[in-house]
C-alpha cells in the first residue's frame, strides 16, 4: 500500500486528538512524544514517522486490519 494512501486512510478513520492518542498507544508509541498539532494528516505523518523509527510494522498491520 502506498504511503499516502495509508496515511490519508488513517487520517480519515482517526480524525481527532483522542483517536490519535489511542492509536499511538496501540502502536506501542508513547503518545507524549508525538506532535499532534495541526491536521489529521500532519498527526498521522508524525505517528507513521515514529512507527518507521521503531520498526514497529506488525502493530501497524494490526491497526489497519
Amino acid at each position: 500500500m502506498p504511503y499516502r494512501v495509508l496515511r490519508d486512510g488513517l487520517a480519515d478513520a482517526y480524525r481527532n486528538q483522542d483517536d490519535w492518542w489511542r492509536a499511538s498507544e496501540a502502536l506501542g508509541i508513547n503518545a507524549r512524544t508525538i506532535n499532534f498539532n495541526g491536521s489529521s494528516v500532519t498527526a498521522w505523518t508524525n505517528i507513521l514517522h515514529k512507527v518507521r523509527l521503531m520498526k514497529n510494522f506488525a502493530k501497524l498491520r494490526e491497526l489497519v486490519k
